[in-house]
């Protein structure tokens, strides 16, 4: 008997990080095997039937993507076989790519990893990282390395229509320049030599947070615009709900300020002439997709590195119930429970950096997103008000654009909106 792994939400690629069974161990059906963690959610997959681990095929560290054989059941159980030292192939199981740790000396000119081989396209990682970020079919690529494996130089070559390219087939939306993600010049050795250096490995979460915002700085031209939000009547409004939502006969519901927020932004994407705040850039198609549905992206940061869960359909739920979501996702990213689900089809991102203490920042736009909202900490303003001085809390909220998309404008009038919900927000429920 044989333990395939099934897509996670989706999501067909990710990597062990834990082997929690042994070869000859006894299982029962639902037991833990292996722990999974793809970019930043979760999983564990577990027995699907009780036997005995006869064959364990992947390491802590393994990437592994959707059919590939995990452990093997029955029969007379053996220790898993180490991998060849005079060879770095990667396992293929029907036909899906298996990536592994181990790294085998390449061409020069080339980064030193494993080459890749699914069907019959043969490649480095990087030239595979490479042709998915410029959108460009590897089954038209004739490869100048060895055996005809796929470089770098052959996807700039095909880029810039070298004679390399076999007419190209654009799959992607965009064309990401991959140097300042893979060539950053660090001379480790000079580093160390000025005193002791800590060698901390970059978790899946961390390598996805990193890989994320290079490709949105590098990809998106970012413009950032700062207002603050009178938040007295906020404020006023949220102490008057508190008890009611504790008390809401559909769940006791934490009323915090992020609600308000996240029901303002929705509700002021809906209008037409916001409507390319919540869209994404298809350059490959010559179009802007504008999303009919308003899912909004909630930034969170954990032990692990930065999440962001998505509320689904912002514009169609409660406040009350916009509350509960707040809650439960974000207790959810506290302890590592996210899904892959859970963190898909976000339109529009809100980060509040305010928690941290921080009045004013520029976030970085969750790509393929074109606009994200940052929170800042309350502060207290002195105001005229008839006639008087008195004190007043303000909340700063700074907005980062895509100005591919967006210009400087549009943007404006949209944080004009937003405070004026904010400020009378009555108006958000109505």
């Amino acid at each position: 008997m044989e333990l395939k792994f099934k897509d996670m939400d989706g999501i067909e690629e990710v990597t062990v990080t834990q082997i929690r069974v042994k070869v000859g161990q006894d299982v029962k059906k639902g037991d833990d095997l292996v722990d999974i963690e793809a970019d930043k959610a979760s999983d564990t997959i577990k027995a699907e039937a009780d036997g005995k681990v006869s064959k364990i095929n992947v390491k802590e560290g393994d990437s592994i993507t959707t059919g590939k054989v995990v452990m093997e059941f029955g029969g007379q159980a053996s220790a898993p076989q180490p991998p060849a030292k005079e060879t770095s192939k990667p396992v293929v199981v029907d036909k899906v790519e298996v990536k592994t740790n181990h790294e085998t000396p390449v061409a020069s000119g080339e980064s030193a990893k494993p080459v890749i081989q699914t069907g019959k396209v043969l490649a480095t990682p990087l030239a595979r990282r490479m042709a998915h970020d410029m959108g460009i079919d590897m089954g038209t690529i004739k490869g100048t390395g060895p055996g005809g494996r796929i470089l770098k130089a052959d996807l700039l070559n095909a880029k810039q229509g070298g004679t390399t390219s076999v007419a190209p087939t654009v799959v992607q939306t965009t064309v990401v320049p991959s140097a300042p993600v893979v060539n950053q010049g660090i001379n480790v050795a000079k580093i160390e030599s000025f005193g002791k250096v800590e060698h901390m490995p970059l978790s899946g979460i961390r390598k996805a947070v990193a890989n994320q915002m290079s490709l949105s700085v590098y990809t998106a031209p970012h413009v950032s615009l700062i207002i603050n939000i009178d938040a007295e009547n906020l404020i006023q409004l949220r102490a008057t709900l508190k008890e009611p939502a504790e008390k809401d006969p559909d769940g006791a519901a934490k009323l915090t300020f992020m609600p308000f927020f996240v029901k303002a932004v929705a509700k002021t994407l809906k209008e037409d002439r916001f409507k390319l705040l919540n869209s994404t850039l298809n350059i490959a198609g010559n179009e802007i997709l504008v999303k009919k549905y308003y899912n909004i992206g909630m930034a969170a940061d954990t032990d692990k590195g930065l999440v962001v869960p998505v509320i689904k359909d912002a514009d169609k739920i409660s406040l009350f119930e916009t509350a509960r979501q707040v809650n439960s996702l974000g207790d959810k990213a506290r302890k590592g429970l996210l899904k892959g689900d859970d963190m898909q089809g976000g339109t529009f991102t809100i980060t509040n950096f305010g928690s941290a203490g921080i009045e004013f920042g520029t976030p970085v736009i969750n790509y393929p997103e074109v606009a994200i909202l940052g929170l800042g900490m309350m502060q207290k303003k002195l105001v005229i008000v008839d006639g008087k001085i008195i004190e007043h809390k303000f909340f700063p909220l700074s907005l980062s654009i895509d100005h591919r998309v967006i210009d400087g404008a549009p943007a404006g009038y949209f944080l004009t909106r937003l405070k004026e919900l904010l400020e009378n927000p009555t108006l958000i429920l109505a």
